[in-house]
């Protein structure tokens, strides 16, 4: 339970890094985009101190894929 005056911090809360695409039509060609997340600092290797949502697209249906948005530190 949380009480008004408490805030919640990285090391409250466990999940899993989840992939996620979508498929859009650009300029009339389908452009498939996936998200997934990553973690700039792990705290003692088990809390994400700074986590990031990637992004990669690929306009060829997954042959091939853009570089990850941002770039890895």
């Amino acid at each position: 339970m949380i009480r008004g005056h408490e805030k919640l911090h990285a090391a409250d809360f466990r999940t899993s890094t989840m992939f996620k695409n979508t498929v859009a039509m650009v300029h009339g060609h389908p452009r498939v985009f996936t998200t997934s997340e990553r973690c700039r600092l792990h705290a003692l290797d088990q809390v994400c101190e700074e986590p990031q949502i990637v992004l990669t697209r690929s306009d060829n249906g997954g042959a091939t894929w853009s570089r990850a948005w941002p770039p890895p530190p």
